[in-house]
Parts: structure tokens; sequence; C-alpha cells
């Protein structure tokens, strides 16, 4: 049985289940940002959920939240490891909530960045429970960032 055959044959909620695990899995398994359209609550679990599928090698993962209206310097938050940490894990997590909330000057950064990031940085998963592609037809949010950050898109 193909892949079409069988989400043809499930219901609406196995199909959208059906997905989401695929969505999860593959965020799981790739290193790239990683998009969430939900509320930072969500967010939080649907990023823990992807950290629960990460290979045995990376099982001390460690997630970090910033609220982005509340981050003065997201540069160091990006680069930084926590008080107490010299080295983070290599399967360490940065959820930026509501990162429609990035000033101009705060989304450049993030670009920068995320393009620039080395293994040593930890992954980059960005939340909103705003259309962000929206915010980019309206010029309220980087297109070329977001385009970074839909490397993998869930939503809720």
């Amino acid at each position: 049985m193909d892949r079409q055959h069988l989400r043809d044959s499930l219901g609406d909620d196995m199909r959208d289940e059906l997905e989401l695990e695929m969505d999860l899995q593959v965020a799981a398994r790739s290193r790239v940002p990683v998009l969430i359209s939900a509320s930072p609550r969500c967010a939080l679990m649907l990023t823990q959920a992807i950290a629960g599928r990460l290979s045995s090698a990376d099982r001390h993962i460690r997630i970090r939240t910033y609220d982005v209206a509340e981050c003065d310097d997201l540069e160091a938050a990006l680069t930084t490891p926590p008080l107490g940490h010299t080295h983070e894990p290599r399967g360490s997590i940065l959820l930026l909530r509501e990162v429609q909330a990035l000033t101009p000057t705060g989304q450049a950064v993030l670009r920068r960045l995320i393009s620039a990031r080395g293994l040593e940085m930890p992954r980059v998963f960005a939340s909103s429970s705003v259309s962000l592609f929206q915010c980019v037809n309206e010029g309220r949010f980087d297109a070329e960032l977001f385009y970074c950050l839909n490397a993998v898109h869930i939503r809720d």
C-alpha cells in the first residue's frame, strides 16, 4: 500500500496525527531550524515531543526557551551557554517563542546567526501564534529569515 492510498483510507483525525508524527520525526532527524505555528505553551510541548524522538547520541538534550519580546540580547542568547555550563550538548534546542515580535534588528541578527551557525550552536526552533507568512506579506517580518526558519514547519 503506498503512502497516498494509506492517507486516503484514513479519517481526517488519523490523517492529521500521521502527518504530525511525520513532521516531528523529520524535525528530530534534521539539524535545520524548525518553525512551529502554535501558542507558546503548545510550541514548548511540540519541542519536547521532538526532543523525545532524538537519537540516543543526542539524549542529553537541553531546551532553552526565550520569549523574544523579553530577550534583550538575542546574539548572547544564541551563542552563550547558560550559567554553569561551559559546553552545550550537541542536541540542545533554543526555542524562540513569538518570533514575530523580533525587531528588524533582532531579525537581522537571527538571520545572520542561523546562516553562520556551527555544530556547537544549539538548534533554533521558532514559534509564532500568528501567521509569519502574513507578517512577511505585510512587510513586518523579513522574508529571508522566514525562509530560513521555515525549513521544517509544524502547525498546531
